[in-house]
């Protein structure tokens, strides 16, 4: 009986682990902000704020346009569950002291 190919979404699996690894740099107060924009609905401020994380560093520019491109699409459960699934992974210490 021959195996069924796995269906492996490699560019997908890159992105997430780029992101993860920009967000790790992120400070979590501004990830919790993006998160609570997402969440209100605020797609335009939402939007003005991940333009100017990208203009302050050219190291978020990965993460910021990927957060803007889906926000142009009105992708706010995209967003919220990346944040969300990010933020729950982080030790408690990192969630208070960077608070």
């Amino acid at each position: 009986m021959a195996q069924q190919p796995v269906d492996i979404d490699y560019k997908s699996i890159l992105q997430t682990q780029l992101l993860q690894r920009v967000m790790d740099t992120l400070p979590i107060g501004l990830l919790k902000d993006l998160l609570r924009l997402t969440q209100q609905g605020n797609l335009q401020k939402l939007r003005q704020e991940l333009a100017a994380l990208e203009e302050k560093d050219s190291n978020y520019r990965s993460f910021a346009i990927s957060l803007f491109d889906l926000a142009k699409q009105l992708q706010t459960e995209a967003i919220e569950q990346i944040l969300l699934d990010y933020l729950e992974q982080q030790p408690i210490e990192r969630l208070l002291v960077e608070s």
